[in-house]
């Protein structure tokens, strides 16, 4: 399992993969050490085998994973919360169910950039191709049939082979940025900065702002299940929200819990959430299972972000069809003025 892309850093279906094997070393009482070098050894991960080293040692797992570089920031503070608290095997399979929960959001989002892109490019690909070489076959035969069309048909005819060269240029933007963003999110550094650029554009802003609002739901029911306080949780997880706006109404949060106000209250002027799910909040704390109501806020926040996503391939997929059939029918006509002109001066 080495780490993908960048070699310190590890990717999260890769994280989910790991955080399951060491709760399954756990749960059948294997020495950590030997059961992370057998994982090392199967996998041919020098990282892993650097760990297994550090523990015989007698270092502990979350100081033997920070020594690596290679783990990310929230991961060794939940492992270390675990070893203190005798519930490491509870951390790493909560640790597990975040980082699947985090690749199912990729590949929705992935879904999201790239289905659109690829018709897009295979839309004007077809375009390019009746512009480039069809219309060129019909000038010929234009001219052949004497140079009879008007100049204005003529210039339709021109204007279709201009379209497709301008066509072909769009073709080749889309498929150079198809494959920037594929390669963006291969490696942990793209993929924040794909993040960022959807947090920065006004049309994905609020979708961005949806899905931090998912993770910081889910991430708090599965630190505060794991044994964490609410500031000590709130003090984590802006580093797995992934949105500058959300970040700052976590701070907003804390600094009202700081001056002794109710969760409710601060989370309701900080704007993390609001209506609905302050409601389920203001229930989950007076029945003591904030944990599992932040739970269910996090299942709304991803059908939701399911649906936001399906909603916005759904609309692009006619209009891009429509764009399609538009611009088929221009050069369909670029074609034909030129033939009727054609037989109009023969009749």
């Amino acid at each position: 399992m080495q780490p993908a892309g960048n070699a310190r850093s590890y990717a999260a279906q890769q994280l989910a993969l790991l955080c399951a094997q060491i709760q399954l070393l756990l749960k059948a009482g294997v020495f950590l050490a030997d059961g992370i070098a057998s994982i090392a050894e199967d996998s041919k991960d020098g990282v892993l085998a650097d760990v297994s080293k550090d523990i015989r040692n007698g270092i502990s797992l979350a100081r033997a994973l920070e020594r690596t570089g290679a783990f990310p920031r929230h991961m060794i503070s939940m492992v270390e919360i675990g070893e203190k608290g005798g519930h490491l095997e509870v951390i790493m399979g909560s640790l597990a169910e975040y980082y699947e929960q985090e690749v199912f959001l990729r590949k929705q989002i992935k879904v999201a950039v790239f289905y659109p892109l690829l018709h897009a490019c295979m839309m004007i690909a077809v375009i390019a191709v009746l512009s480039i070489v069809v219309l060129p076959i019909f000038a010929e035969v234009f001219a052949g049939l004497g140079g009879a069309a008007s100049s204005q048909a003529a210039a339709v005819l021109q204007f279709g082979q201009i379209a497709g060269y301008i066509s072909l240029a769009f073709t080749v933007l889309i498929a150079v940025v198809t494959f920037t963003l594929f390669m963006l999110m291969r490696s942990k550094r793209g993929y924040e900065l794909l993040s960022s650029l959807l947090e920065r554009f006004p049309p994905t802003r609020k979708l961005s702002e949806k899905i931090a609002s998912g993770r910081f739901a889910f991430a708090l029911s599965l630190l505060l299940s794991s044994g964490y306080d609410l500031d000590g949780a709130l003090k984590l997880i802006p580093d797995a929200v992934g949105n500058s706006a959300v970040r700052r109404r976590i701070a907003v949060c804390r600094e009202a819990l700081a001056d002794h106000r109710s969760l409710i209250e601060a989370i309701e002027l900080s704007g993390l959430f609001s209506g609905m799910y302050v409601h389920l909040l203001s229930v989950g704390q007076r029945t003591g299972a904030l944990d599992t109501v932040s739970r269910k806020i996090a299942d709304i926040y991803a059908e939701e972000i399911d649906d936001a996503l399906s909603g916005a391939i759904a609309v692009i997929e006619p209009v891009l069809v429509a764009v399609l059939c538009a611009v088929i029918g221009a050069i369909l006509l670029s074609v034909m003025l030129p033939l009727l002109s054609i037989m109009t001066s023969i009749g």
